[in-house]
This record gives C-alpha cells, sequence and structure tokens, in this order.
C-alpha cells in the first residue's frame, strides 16, 4: 500500500527551509539566520582591518559563536524529531505488516461464516 502524505516531501524541504529564513527570535525580532550572517560578517570584517584589534577579533568571534550555538539548538531539536517520526514511521510500517499477515491467516469473511455469505449478510 502506498503511503499518503499531507505534502511531498520536497515540499516539507520548502517549509523547513521558509520556517529557518522567517523565524523570529525574542530578542530583536531578527531571523536567527540573519543575525548569524550579520555577526559572521562583522567578525570577518573585523579580521581583514589592519591594525592591532585583536581584542576587537576576539569579542567578535566569541559573539558569533554564541549566536551559531543559538541558532544551532532548534535545529537539533528539529533533528530529534524528525528521527523520532522515522522510527515512528517505521513502527507503523510494521504494526501495518503484521496486521495484513494476521487478516491473510484468518481468512475471508466467507470461508469464517459461510452461512451468513450464502444468505446475503455477507
Amino acid at each position: 500500500m502506498a503511503a499518503h502524505y499531507a505534502i511531498s516531501p520536497m515540499e516539507d524541504d520548502v517549509v523547513i527551509k521558509q520556517r529557518l529564513l522567517t523565524r523570529t527570535t525574542t530578542t530583536r525580532g531578527e531571523p536567527p539566520l540573519k543575525k548569524l550572517i550579520k555577526k559572521f560578517i562583522a567578525f570577518a570584517t573585523e579580521i581583514e582591518k589592519e591594525g592591532n584589534n585583536f581584542n576587537d577579533c576576539e569579542k567578535l568571534y566569541k559573539s558569533f559563536l554564541q549566536e551559531l550555538a543559538t541558532f544551532e539548538l532548534p535545529l537539533l531539536k528539529t533533528k530529534a524529531v524528525i528521527e523520532a517520526n522515522r522510527r515512528e514511521q517505521e513502527s507503523f510500517k510494521n504494526l501495518h505488516v503484521e496486521l495484513n499477515n494476521q487478516i491473510a491467516q484468518v481468512g475471508t469473511p466467507s470461508s469464517l461464516f459461510p452461512n451468513l455469505w450464502k444468505i446475503g449478510y455477507l
């Protein structure tokens, strides 16, 4: 039996990407990916500057790592949910196969109740 999904896996990927781009945070309301990119660009720009700016680079580096960790947490949660859903789907597939095997072993209603079949109840 074919699986039925509300949306296709490709559409699911688009939805996930859109959520990552538009999810807002409580701090400034910026999407997390945009904040992460801003922190990285600030860090990379500071590295490119000439002069003795090691302290500034270190601050921006730590800020970028903190933002990266903040961005990573929801991704790890999403990954855990996806893995749990996959295990549950596999469990349901196995249950479906087992139930179909049990149904096949029992037989058809006409073989179980031949008299009811003859009079038109089954």
